[in-house]
């Protein structure tokens, strides 16, 4: 028993020293845990002191991001917008090129062309010099022209006032032997009253032809001098009793515009020396074609009584023959 008891005493006094041990350094780990604890409170507080300023500093990051994003958002589209603008100028500068290329074309071939034109102009400078002179050289040839015209009108009125007095004078003298012819017909038909029928009706066959007369005739007059052309128009309407007389002034015509005209003239009178000559072939042409009835009578007199004696010749060569 007492064994046991030094055994507990012993084994007590162990198990005190070792609490007594054990309490001291759980003091003194709890002082150290204590003093590390108020560090990892210091610690936490300036970690939680950091975070608040890193969340700020995080708010502050994420709302740059968001602006950042933003500005990178319109940047982007602007870059698009640049980019598309930058397409639209290199196709724009493409196409100006080209308008270049072409005007640059256009503008040699113009070169080239305003070189002809000075070439042509030069020319025309040359030729408008000789149409000058050609120009000049014919209104003296006109005025020549006007100045022999009117002297040929004078000679022909003095030498038409001529003929029509040796005309005058020629039919006083055709009516006195007409007078004659007739007072010696009458002596003849005295004489051969006791001739036999047959020479009775031969001596009628062969006696004069009763009066001419022109008015179932229709003439036309081509060319002449107007006094001429109406003084053959009196004489033969007057004389003749002639109903139509065509007047063709001796002038450009077309061959319509004659065919409507002379076609249905019985004859047609030109005269020679005051036709014009495409007109008188114009009028060649129309009676070789057969659009013309009426005969194509020349005449070179320029008289008024020269024109009617040829008239009356054709005619009464017609009424003779026939015809």
């Amino acid at each position: 028993m007492s064994t046991l008891q030094r055994t507990i005493k012993r084994a007590s006094r162990w198990y005190i020293q070792l609490w007594q041990g054990l309490n001291g350094k759980t003091h003194q780990r709890l002082r150290q845990l204590q003093q590390a604890n108020g560090e990892l409170e210091q610690r936490l507080f300036a970690a939680n002191s950091q975070i608040e300023t890193l969340n700020r500093t995080l708010t502050l990051s994420q709302q740059r991001e968001v602006t950042l994003n933003q500005q990178l958002h319109e940047t982007t589209r602007r870059y698009e917008q640049l980019q598309q603008k930058l397409a639209a100028f290199r196709q724009a500068e493409a196409n100006l090129r080209t308008q270049l290329a072409d005007a640059q074309q256009q503008c040699k071939t113009l070169q080239q062309d305003l070189d002809q034109s000075t070439l042509e102009r030069q020319a025309l400078a040359a030729t408008a010099e000789q149409a000058a002179d050609l120009r000049s050289s014919l209104i003296e040839t006109e005025n020549k022209r006007k100045t022999l015209q009117k002297e040929i009108a004078e000679l022909t009125t003095y030498s038409d006032h001529e003929i029509q007095t040796l005309e005058a004078e020629l039919e006083r003298q055709q009516s006195a032997f007409g007078k004659c012819q007739v007072q010696l017909g009458a002596a003849l038909a005295t004489v051969s009253r006791t001739a036999d029928e047959n020479n009775k009706a031969t001596a009628a066959d062969d006696g004069p032809l009763p009066p001419l007369s022109l008015a179932e005739w229709k003439i036309a007059l081509i060319g002449g001098h107007e006094n001429t052309v109406q003084g053959v128009n009196q004489k033969l309407q007057q004389e003749y009793q002639l109903q139509t007389l065509v007047e063709i002034p001796s002038v450009h015509m077309p061959q319509q515009q004659l065919k409507q005209k002379l076609e249905n003239c019985d004859l047609i009178v030109s005269i020679v020396n005051y036709s014009n000559h495409a007109l008188t072939q114009s009028i060649a042409q129309l009676k070789s074609k057969g659009a013309l009835r009426g005969e194509i009578l020349p005449v070179n007199c320029r008289g008024v009584s020269g024109v009617v004696r040829e008239i009356l010749s054709f005619v009464q060569t017609q009424r003779i023959s026939g015809n």
